[in-house]
């Protein structure tokens, strides 16, 4: 029942009534227009109600008053950021939603979703996909920047020396040298070929035979008269020591028992052991670790590694046959088959899900106030006033009532209290 228009009615029906009954002399006691005054002032009351209410959802045609009505539509973005700040900022506030969620049986309720070994396995299904989704972010730059300095950190530290020295000691007992010949070898004929160290060599072995020579006088002059007749070469004897010098090293690289390879390799090994020790290695493992940290290729080394990683891990995840599927399913059965008979796990588990949620929330909130914008921005005009008059349309209702039965009640009374003081 519409209340507010219904005592509106009323309230001119009966002014219409009793006015007219006192013009036409039907009512004609003085008192009577004490009720023609309290119709009155309830009709007054009524249409100041109908207008206050009926401004908030429609536009009123009144000069003058018409920008003043239709409220809710003219000031919905305002209406729906405060709403939207009340809600995140008040509602969802942290103490708040904590003392909220706390007695509530979260971890409980989790159990009973996934009280089936059916709803377990959509649970190991949902954790595969999810993490299949984010193992290709491992490879990502934000990861590899945060990763990359704590690798160079680590290679650099002080700590690793010990197991550096060990290592190399067994890779060169257990692996072999081979492997590092053949890459070492190109290098070396390469640099071997170099021209510098063509020149290098040729002025070093000039000075190395003018400084001997110097030292005897027949030499000195055997050493100009063979400069001078072409018999002392530096170039010459200079490009064939470095020929002579690339054809020992393929020659080390293809034969384990050349003497020279022996020999390295037996100096190699015995330092390493020297290291592994702490003997007098300490400065060339600190060489070592410094050239390592600080080499360009570490970065695409770990980014090579964080690619690996994702990768397989995403392949793992997308195979239910796999080993670590089945260790994510045999964690989730082990977890709620202990969480039932262990309170106090149970418990801790509510604590995780409460905080949780509640970071969840904090750091959330601007998705959350753009959320509820966009929310209510989804309505239309029309639509939005029809649900907010509907939710409280009745209490609406009751505001014109009340309107109109306190202005004929102040009505009365104040028509009395005129015709007592008219009478004294």
């Amino acid at each position: 029942m519409r209340l507010g228009p219904v005592s509106l009615v009323i309230a001119v029906g009966g002014l219409l009534a009793s006015a007219g009954a006192v013009r036409l002399g039907w009512l004609a006691d003085p008192w009577w227009q004490v009720l023609v005054t309290g119709f009155e002032a309830a009709t007054i009351g009524g249409l100041a109600d109908w207008f206050a209410v009926s401004a908030l959802f429609r536009e009123i045609p009144l000069p003058g008053l018409a920008r003043h009505t239709n409220i809710i539509v003219r000031n919905r973005a305002r209406i729906s950021d405060g709403l939207a700040d009340f809600v995140v900022r008040d509602l969802l506030d942290t103490e708040h939603l904590r003392a909220h969620l706390a007695p509530q049986p979260l971890a409980r309720e989790l159990l009973v979703r996934v009280a089936t070994p059916e709803r377990r396995g959509a649970l190991v299904v949902a954790l595969r996909g999810w993490l299949g989704r984010l193992a290709p972010r491992i490879a990502g730059p934000e990861v590899r920047a945060q990763l990359e300095p704590r690798v160079r950190a680590w290679l650099a530290d002080p700590a690793l020396a010990a197991p550096l020295a060990r290592w190399l000691h067994e890779a060169l007992a257990t692996s072999g040298t081979q492997r590092a010949w053949d890459e070492i070898a190109p290098y070396a004929q390469r640099a071997l070929a170099d021209a510098e160290l063509h020149a290098w060599l040729a002025g070093t072995l000039k000075t190395a035979a003018r400084d001997y020579a110097a030292q005897r006088t027949m030499g000195a002059v055997g050493l100009v008269l063979g400069e001078r007749l072409g018999l002392v070469a530096y170039d010459g004897i200079a490009t064939h020591l470095l020929a002579r010098g690339a054809q020992e090293v393929d020659a080390m690289r293809s034969d384990p028992a050349h003497e020279l390879r022996a020999r390295l390799e037996r100096a190699l090994g015995e330092g390493a052991l020297g290291l592994a020790g702490g003997a007098d290695g300490n400065g060339l493992i600190a060489l070592i670790q410094r050239q390592l940290s600080g080499h360009a290729q570490v970065g695409e080394v770990v980014a090579g590694l964080l690619r690996r990683i994702g990768g397989e891990l995403e392949q793992a995840l997308a195979d239910p046959a796999s080993a670590l599927s089945a260790r994510l399913t045999e964690v989730i059965e082990t977890t709620w088959n202990d969480l039932q008979t262990d309170p106090l796990a149970l418990a801790a588990l509510d604590r995780h899900l409460v905080e949780g949620i509640v970071a969840l929330v904090d750091g959330q909130r601007p998705m959350l106030r753009a959320l509820i914008v966009a929310g209510l921005a989804r309505h239309s005009d029309t639509e939005l006033v029809r649900q907010i008059e509907g939710r409280i349309g009745d209490d609406l209702q009751y505001i014109r009532l009340n309107g109109a039965v306190v202005g004929g009640v102040v009505g009365v009374v104040l028509a009395v209290v005129g015709r007592l003081l008219a009478a004294q």
